[in-house]
């Protein structure tokens, strides 16, 4: 019986069962082996992990506020400084940009691409961080509010191989992984909490937006080329081309800055031309002068000027590109409240030295776009992109920016980065 007895209690103990004797009084034996399964050794591995994880995440929290959050800005005294420029974090625990490498480098492995997205951040204008000779510097232009995870409650489970394992915070996952020498993340709680924000078209609201014969650039639209010649002249086949050229420019432009922003519309031109007897003054000090004259004629304005040559009962939007046969410096007359008796027909002067660039900012400022009037918000949008249409650069290097795109109807989305250039009437 005993043989046995050894017999089974050998074949278990070789099975890898938790084996537990007894001697003869029926009591539990001193001598007993435990063999732990390979599935124990990994819940303990895993829990053992828990702090590691929980430092890592603690790490990403203090790195999120370093470059989203502003942490420098609340450590350095920044009264009177510009955040458009950058500022050295002196007497800060950051100050030697070392400091920041190390906690970069010891957070997220190289390969996620996280310690980039981090030193590139923000999107537009200044980055948050940078290094200039081994010190760090910063700058607060653009801050976002996050709140991270709280840490006390984490999981810690298998990943796709040993060295892999998933960290379960609330409702965010990450992984991490070992290099070899350590642990660390392969994304950060902020960039998944950005990558499934769900796309939100804005309210925001602009002054010009949404207003007068060309509210939006969107559905079908028709521009008026109108072609004023003075003192019983007339437009010149020659002349006439050159301006239908620089407006067709113009507008090719503007179809092919909304493929990027995903607006879609469609432009028709048409042809007018008004002779008059006398000299048209063109110019941002007298902006009614031309209505003046048509308030003359059995038009009796711009509007009626167009509707009676051409029926614009088939289009969503219309404007005029008052063709100037003279010098001066172009300008736009978009829809306002205010001079709603005087003028319905928006349009904008194109005079012959004109170039598209100047033009085709004028366009969309019929649409709604606005040049920037306040000093500081001008150069904070120059900074965010440089080369902004409403700047009126040279039409081969510009560019339509999101905040253009979404004041003119291109899109609907605006990206929080622009945020602060939304009126305060918006609430």
């Amino acid at each position: 019986m005993k043989k046995a007895f050894a017999i089974l209690l050998l074949t278990l103990m070789l099975a890898g069962c938790t084996v537990q004797t007894y001697d003869d009084f029926g009591k539990p034996s001193a001598v007993s082996e435990e063999v732990i399964s390979i599935e124990q050794q990994e819940i303990s591995e895993n829990d053992s992990l828990i702090p590691t994880a929980k430092n890592l995440l603690e790490a990403d929290k203090t790195i999120t506020k370093l470059f989203v959050g502003g942490l420098l800005s609340e450590l350095v005294d920044t009264t009177g400084k510009d955040p458009l420029e950058y500022i050295p974090a002196t007497g800060t625990q950051y100050e030697d940009f070392s400091v920041i490498e190390r906690l970069l480098t010891s957070t997220y492995t190289v390969a996620s691409g996280v310690i980039q997205k981090y030193l590139s951040f923000p999107k537009y204008g200044n980055h948050s961080i940078i290094s200039k000779n081994g010190k760090t510097y910063f700058s607060f232009h653009y801050k976002d509010d996050f709140t991270s995870v709280n840490t006390d409650n984490i999981l810690v489970s298998d990943g796709i191989n040993r060295n892999q394992k998933i960290i379960n915070a609330g409702a965010f996952t990450l992984t991490m992984a070992y290099d070899g020498s350590a642990w660390l993340l392969e994304n950060s709680v902020y960039f998944i909490e950005k990558e499934n924000r769900q796309p939100m078209e804005s309210t925001a609201v602009f002054p010009k937006m949404n207003q007068g014969s060309a509210a939006s650039l969107s559905g079908k639209i028709l521009v008026v080329e109108v072609f004023v010649a003075e003192n019983k002249g007339t437009f010149t086949q020659e002349k006439t081309d050159a301006y239908d050229r620089k407006i067709r420019e113009s507008l090719s432009f503007i179809l092919n800055s909304a493929i990027e922003h995903r607006g879609s519309f469609s432009f028709d031109v048409e042809q007018l031309y008004f002779s008059y007897s006398q000299t048209v003054t063109f110019s941002t000090e007298e902006p009614y002068a031309f209505d003046r004259v048509l308030a003359a004629t059995k038009y009796g304005d711009l509007d009626g000027y167009i509707k009676q040559n051409i029926d614009v009962s088939g289009y969503d939007e219309y404007f005029a590109v008052i063709c100037a046969d003279k010098t001066g410096t172009g300008f736009a007359l978009p829809y306002s409240a205010g001079d709603s008796e005087v003028f319905k027909a928006e349009r904008c002067v194109l005079f012959a030295n004109d170039d598209a660039g100047l033009l085709t900012k004028n366009i969309l400022s019929l649409f709604g776009a606005q040049e920037q009037t306040d000093a500081y918000l001008a150069r904070l949008l120059k900074s965010y992109v440089a080369n902004e249409i409403m700047f009126a650069p040279s039409l081969s290097d510009a560019v339509v920016s999101e905040l253009t795109a979404y004041q003119t109807g291109m899109t609907k989305y605006l990206d929080e980065q622009f945020n602060l250039f939304i009126p305060e009437t918006n609430g």
